[in-house]
């Protein structure tokens, strides 16, 4: 396997675990570098201010992030979101390269009432 200019390249069947935080108060997540991943588990803690989650995505880290959308206009999204379970990002994700995770609902912003800290599962 040859190496991406990203990182040293994963084996699928390796799993890297990022913590991304919601600050209270707030909408989206940290960023999360999604080079060389091609999906996310998302773990939803046992807290949560009801809302879908949707995802901003940039070029670079410190980049402006936009929300992402689909070739129809739709907000790529999970609906239905229960707390203390686990959700799959939607697969037309594997192409960003830097993710926030978005607490929205309609793409309105819904803050959290806390600070929530996400387990979030990348596979290559």
């Amino acid at each position: 396997m040859s190496k991406s200019n990203c990182v040293e390249a994963i084996e699928r069947s390796n799993q890297v675990v990022f913590t991304p935080t919601i600050l209270s108060g707030t909408a989206l997540s940290t960023p999360i570098n999604f080079c060389d991943f091609v999906m996310m588990q998302i773990h939803i803690p046992a807290v949560w201010t009801a809302a879908e989650i949707g995802y901003y995505v940039s070029p670079t880290v410190d980049g402006t992030y936009v929300p992402l959308f689909d070739e129809t206009g739709a907000i790529i999204e999970n609906v239905t979101i229960v707390v203390d379970t686990a959700v799959v990002s939607p697969p037309r994700i594997a192409g960003a390269r830097f993710v926030r995770i978005w607490s929205q609902s309609s793409g309105i912003d819904v803050n959290q009432g806390a600070d929530r800290v996400l387990i979030v599962v990348m596979k290559a």
